[in-house]
């Protein structure tokens, strides 16, 4: 059950929501388990660095440099969702802060605060959009400020 998936760098990276295990495949069919019970809710990929993961939990942020095997806390954050793109790293924490990193991970800037539980954050080259209870976010600034692209009104 993959609860995060990520392509880059013509692999992908998934990881299992059951057992906590990354795995990674180069050709769609075959899956190398680089690590289990990892205490992660989602996985970014650095789009220079193949070997260069984030894993955002309920409890910490970690960073491997070795494509995922071996992990070290960072940053001190608490974040729910992370994404990575060409300009840094984004985050977003259980009570919708949007922090952004340019150190991958070690320091963490406040952008702003979106109300709601954050549900899934993706990072394109110009645009973060954030998904929680209330409806789609997208944010054309780096996060400073969003716009509602679709609201649920049944979540009210």
């Amino acid at each position: 059950d993959f609860h995060s998936l990520v392509t880059a760098h013509g692999q992908v990276y998934g990881l299992d929501s059951q057992t906590g295990a990354l795995m990674v495949s180069n050709d769609r069919r075959a899956w190398d388990v680089r690590a289990k019970g990892l205490p992660f809710t989602d996985i970014a990929v650095d789009p220079t660095d193949p070997d260069t993961l984030l894993g955002a939990g309920a409890a910490s942020v970690a960073a491997s440099v070795d494509g995922g095997r071996s992990w070290r806390l960072v940053g001190g954050q608490q974040l729910q969702y992370v994404s990575w793109n060409g300009a840094g790293l984004f985050g977003i924490s259980p009570d919708g802060a949007v922090v952004t990193s340019n150190d991958g991970g070690a320091t963490w800037r406040q952008r702003s605060v979106l109300s709601g539980t954050p549900h899934a954050l993706l990072v394109t080259d110009n645009t973060v959009f954030v998904a929680n209870q209330d409806g789609i976010y997208a944010s054309d600034d780096g996060g400073e400020t969003f716009t509602a692209m679709m609201e649920l009104t049944s979540a009210r």
